[in-house]
């Protein structure tokens, strides 16, 4: 057996991090008794039954889970396998014995103690906690511009913006390797240097998302965090690409169905989506763009049901500032991203077997 723990990149850990969560809300193992530790969810079973797409998503969810096993074997100390080894061993019980361990530890298996587990274990990582708590107020932290969530009485959980372990240490005041506490790192930084370093050290828009706290960038909202709304702009400034990853969006924008604002929060909304999401909404948006500006009968068809989509993304993005909630336009968005992750996924994993 190899020894547990071994160093893992934080791609490979977003990876495992991802097929734990989703692993641990599925409770149907229908081929345990065939030696076959794969898990499904009814999402599962309902996609996994589309025309057309239900074929490509569990050829996915298969492969995804391989990965993710894969992974999980180094932590566990169980013996590593190559992946084509994995896919036809079809034996997952690595990232149940890892889950299993977060469980005895936590007690649940959830974001934040994914987190907690992988900071105290894997200290290569360098993670920094999801969220805080703190003993405050309501008005403090709106005088602050930091979101929040009430768990009990003047305890809230706050945002935690940074995504590196040591600089958040050393940002909440507790003592760095060279002996500065927060306040004395921060003079000792000068205000020009310790903005640069803030900038460099903040998580991205994405990375944001993960905790259960809600976020806005627009501060009027009740959700305003100034921190999230930085780490907006600085994609915003740093992406200059920001047109094409809209690609309907940008087609309905440039025909003047999307006011400015609308298309603002879409533009804002697809630089945080799931690379694979994006991967998959890359090779069918692209061709889709342009038959909305090249094919009348497409026009016809398809503007409304996208116009009210972009709409419920900017709604979403900005608190319900700009933009219509639909729960059938919700419902049919989630869908939607669910088959472009599909899409992502098998477009990305051909990529990579094609130059292996």
């Amino acid at each position: 057996m190899a020894e547990p723990s071994n160093p893992l990149t934080l791609g490979e850990f977003g990876t495992l991090r991802e097929g734990l969560l989703a692993t641990a809300n599925k409770s149907a193992r229908p081929l345990s008794k065939f030696g076959v530790d794969f898990a499904i969810t009814p999402k599962d079973i309902a996609l996994g039954s589309l025309p057309a797409v239900g074929g490509l998503y569990n050829i996915a969810n298969a492969l995804n889970q391989a990965r993710v096993n894969q992974i999980a074997r180094g932590q566990v100390g169980q013996e590593p396998l190559s992946f084509f080894q994995e896919v036809t061993k079809g034996d997952f019980s690595a990232t149940q014995q890892l889950q299993d361990k977060i469980k005895d530890e936590y007690g649940v298996v959830n974001r934040e103690t994914i987190q907690d587990y992988f900071m105290k274990n894997n200290p290569e990582l360098d993670l920094a906690p999801l969220t805080n708590i703190r003993t405050t107020t309501p008005e403090v932290l709106k005088a602050e511009g930091r979101a929040g969530v009430n768990i009990d009485g003047n305890k809230f959980q706050t945002t935690q913006p940074f995504k590196s372990g040591r600089f958040a240490e050393q940002m909440t005041g507790t003592t760095d390797e060279r002996g500065l506490k927060g306040e004395d790192f921060k003079s000792a930084m000068g205000s020009y240097a310790l903005s640069r370093s803030i900038d460099d050290n903040l998580k991205s828009v994405d990375q944001f998302a993960e905790d259960n706290i809600k976020q806005s960038n627009i501060k009027e909202s009740k959700n305003f965090d100034k921190d999230f709304a930085r780490a907006v702009t600085l994609e915003q400034q740093g992406d200059t690409t920001d047109a094409g990853s809209t690609f309907i969006c940008t087609a309905l924008y440039n025909q003047g169905l999307l006011p400015r604002k609308i298309y603002a929060c879409d533009v804002i909304y697809g630089k945080g989506i799931n690379f694979y999401t994006y991967k998959g909404y890359e090779v069918w948006g692209k061709w889709f763009a342009k038959k909305l500006k090249n094919n009348k009968m497409v026009f016809k068809i398809f503007h409304p049901v996208f116009v009210r989509w972009a709409n419920q993304m900017a709604f979403e993005v900005s608190g319900g500032k700009y933009g219509k909630n639909n729960t059938f336009i919700k419902i049919l968005k989630r869908t939607g991203e669910t088959i472009s992750n599909i899409i992502g996924r098998i477009a990305e994993r051909r990529k990579r077997w094609s130059t292996q």
